[in-house]
C-alpha cells in the first residue's frame, strides 16, 4: 500500500529516533574532527576539552542536534513538499531510488541550519560568531545515518512491521 502523509511522518520519526539514534550513538566517537585549537584531525573520543566540556560530549551534542533538526525540519517542511510533488504521480509515491536521493537537499539544509547559532549546541568557539561544524565528519555521519535508516525502512521494517505496510505506513 502507498504510504499516506501521516504514515510517512510517523515512519520518519520512528526510524530516525530508533535506528538513526542508535547508529549516531555508535559512530560518533569514531568521527574525524578538526576542532579549533586541537592540532589537526582527531577521533572524537580523543579530543581535548572544548570550552570546558569533553570533546566527545560536544561531538555527541552536535551529532544529535543534526538528527533532531533533520527529523523536525523534515516533518514540517520536506514531507509536505514531497507529498505535494507526489500528487502529480499516478501511484502517488516515489520509487525507492528517489527516496534515497532526498539525502541531498535534506543534508544541505540541515548543515545550513546547524550554522544558525541558536540551533547549534556548541558555543561560539572563535569569537567571530561563526559556528563550528566539522564538514567532513558531518558529511560522513549524515550520509551513513541516511543510508542505514533508508535501508532499514526499505528492508527489515517491511518484514518486522507487517501491519505498517498495510496501514499506509502508519505505526499507530
Amino acid at each position: 500500500m502507498t504510504p499516506v502523509f501521516l504514515g510517512r511522518i510517523q515512519t520518519r520519526i520512528f526510524v530516525a529516533f530508533t535506528v538513526g539514534a542508535l547508529w549516531t550513538l555508535l559512530i560518533t566517537p569514531f568521527l574525524l574532527i578538526n576542532a579549533p585549537g586541537q592540532g589537526g584531525y582527531k577521533l572524537a573520543f580523543t579530543l581535548d576539552d572544548i570550552n570546558g566540556n569533553s570533546g566527545l560530549l560536544e561531538a555527541y551534542k552536535l551529532a544529535f542536534a543534526a538528527l533532531v533538526i533533520v527529523t523536525v525540519f523534515g516533518c514540517l517542511v520536506w514531507e509536505p513538499i514531497y507529498h505535494g510533488l507526489m500528487q502529480f504521480r499516478w501511484e502517488k509515491d516515489w520509487p525507492a531510488f528517489f527516496n534515497f536521493w532526498q539525502v541531498v537537499p535534506e543534508g544541505i539544509t540541515t548543515f545550513l541550519l546547524l550554522h544558525v547559532s541558536w540551533l547549534n549546541p556548541l558555543p561560539d568557539l572563535d569569537g567571530d560568531k561563526s559556528q563550528f561544524v566539522p564538514v567532513l565528519a558531518y558529511i560522513f555521519l549524515f550520509t551513513s545515518t541516511w543510508i542505514v535508516t533508508w535501508l532499514f525502512a526499505n528492508g527489515p521494517m517491511k518484514i518486522f512491521f507487517l501491519r505498517w505496510r498495510f496501514n499506509g505506513g502508519q505505526l499507530v
